[in-house]
């Protein structure tokens, strides 16, 4: 091992201006390869900030739920908060810009 490193310096000595490029080069790839994972990072925190306000701040919807199944699932213990939700139909609106669809769903 120790010939092996003083072969390495030797190299080095002799190729001071390829040592210093290389030295470069490993230093951008470094910063190129840091970026590139702190953009993928942030993009992906973007996207879960963007559908939290697009869709709301939810782990799991179960759609078609029965009546008599909502006592079942305020009683389980596993979810930490639980919301209902139905929809009620169609409400007329008089003053709309948009006369092809004067209603507003509720």
């Amino acid at each position: 091992m120790n010939l092996l490193n003083k072969l390495t310096k030797k190299n080095l000595m002799l190729n001071k201006k390829r040592t210093i490029v290389t030295i470069i080069g490993i230093i951008l790839s470094c910063a190129l390869l840091t970026a590139l994972a702190t953009l993928v990072v942030s993009f992906r925190a973007s996207a879960v900030e963007f559908e939290k306000q697009r869709e709301g701040n939810y782990h799991f919807v179960m759609g078609d739920v029965e009546y008599e199944d909502i006592a079942s699932l305020k009683k389980n213990r596993t979810f930490e908060n639980i919301s209902f939700s139905s929809d009620l139909g169609y409400a007329l609106l008089d003053e709309i810009k948009n006369k092809e669809k004067p209603y507003l769903f509720i």
